[in-house]
This record gives C-alpha cells, sequence and structure tokens, in this order.
C-alpha cells in the first residue's frame, strides 16, 4: 500500500471521528438542555459506529480523496458529515435559545480539534517535522496528515456557520433574527438540496467559502502562535 492511500485512509478515519465529535457535542447540549432523544438513541458517545452515515462519511471522502483525482486530476479532499442527531425543541428548556446552543456546539468542537491540531503542528515545527514552506505534498506522512487534519475541521466549522438551513449556522441565524425564525423552519424541507444548490450552482460562493476557511485558519494559526511566543516557544 502506498504512501498516499495510507493517507487517504487515514483522513477518511480522522474525518468520521472529527464528525463523531460534532454530533456527540450536540447530543451533550441537548440533553444538558433537557431533550435526552439522543442520549435515548445511543448518540451520546463518541464512538464513530453511532454517527457514521455510508454515504457522507465515507463515500463522499473517499470520491473526494481517491476518485476524482484519479479521474478528474483535482487536489485530493476530505470532505463529509454524519447523522444528524434527533433533537426534539419542545423539550428543551428555552427551545428558541437552547436549540441555538446545541447548533453552535457543533461548529465549536471542530473549532477546538482545528486549534488542537495547530498546536500539534507547532510542536511538530520546534522538532523539525514541519519541513518550512514546501509544499504539503513533500511534507513527511505524519505532518500531512496533521496538516489535512487542521484544514478540514476549520472546513467543518466555517461551513456549518453558513446560514443555510439544516445547517448549523441557521439555527443561530434564526435565533439572532427571530422574524427570519418562520422562514428558516420553512426552508427546512428542502434541506441538501439548498445547500448542494448553494455551493454548486450560486457563482462565486466557493470561493466565498474558501476565503472565509482561509481566513479562519490564519487567524487560528496566529493565535496558536502568539501563545508559543508567550509560553517562550
Amino acid at each position: 500500500m502506498n504512501e498516499e492511500i495510507k493517507i487517504g485512509i487515514a483522513m477518511i478515519a480522522s474525518l468520521a471521528i472529527a464528525l463523531s465529535l460534532h454530533e456527540w457535542a450536540h447530543a451533550r447540549v441537548a440533553t444538558w438542555r433537557g431533550d435526552t432523544t439522543a442520549r435515548d438513541e445511543g448518540r451520546l458517545t463518541i464512538n464513530p459506529l453511532a454517527h457514521i452515515h455510508p454515504v457522507m462519511t465515507i463515500a463522499l471522502p473517499a470520491l473526494l480523496w481517491f476518485v476524482l483525482p484519479a479521474i478528474l486530476g483535482t487536489p485530493p479532499m476530505i470532505f463529509g458529515g454524519a447523522k444528524p442527531v434527533p433533537v426534539v425543541e419542545s423539550n428543551l428548556k428555552s427551545p428558541a435559545r437552547d436549540m441555538m446552543l446545541v447548533a453552535i456546539a457543533g461548529p465549536i468542537s471542530n473549532l477546538l480539534l482545528a486549534v488542537l491540531g495547530l498546536g500539534a503542528l507547532r510542536v511538530m515545527e520546534l522538532n523539525g517535522l514541519v519541513l518550512g514552506n514546501t509544499p504539503i505534498t513533500e511534507q513527511p506522512m505524519a505532518t500531512q496528515m496533521v496538516m489535512e487534519f487542521v484544514k478540514f475541521n476549520v472546513l467543518l466549522t466555517a461551513f456549518n456557520l453558513i446560514p443555510i438551513p439544516p445547517l448549523d449556522g441557521s439555527r443561530v441565524a434564526s435565533y439572532v433574527l427571530p422574524p427570519l425564525r418562520p422562514v428558516f423552519r420553512a426552508l427546512e424541507f428542502w434541506g441538501l438540496f439548498l445547500v448542494f444548490a448553494a455551493v454548486f450552482l450560486i457563482p462565486g460562493f466557493q470561493e466565498w467559502l474558501f476565503l472565509r476557511m482561509h481566513d479562519l485558519y490564519a487567524a487560528l494559526e496566529q493565535g496558536v502562535q502568539w501563545v508559543s511566543d508567550l509560553a517562550g516557544y
């Protein structure tokens, strides 16, 4: 098995773990705020087997990492989703506010994972395992894996905060802008159709998303560098 295949398999496994933590965070906050549906259905766990979706967690990442690069020559990319955690809004102590808290918990979990990854990269850099400005494909295997781990957690954070139902950002926007709440509820039915339409049919949307991802990555990297400098490393 060559190195690229090993990295791809490791990345899909890492994605499954990151998505599991994302869904666990939703379930944890929902349970805290009074709705035990996710817990009762076995979703209050970080075990990936409870959260994996065969298409979104396995097939889509494999397509983006292995198949499309082989057929179209596109760069390998890691991205996907998991089974949504069930939440019964009426069971929550303060439904509108608590749905927002449940929603924001997911992206925050990916944000924290990205920070941990950047911290690991800083340690690796201090130990000579990050080769300066060398392209990611020419870095040591372990370095490539951590870099990709940070990238897809930043992407998951930025993507899930887009205010399009059923993404987490729509729950936040619904709470912050109450007059639009009925609109967001009405759009829930169309779900992923809206998301895919935005990503693939709206000109410039992908560029905008990757710019936001780049801005977030740079801000987190700067923060980790600042903490490192403050600590004298």
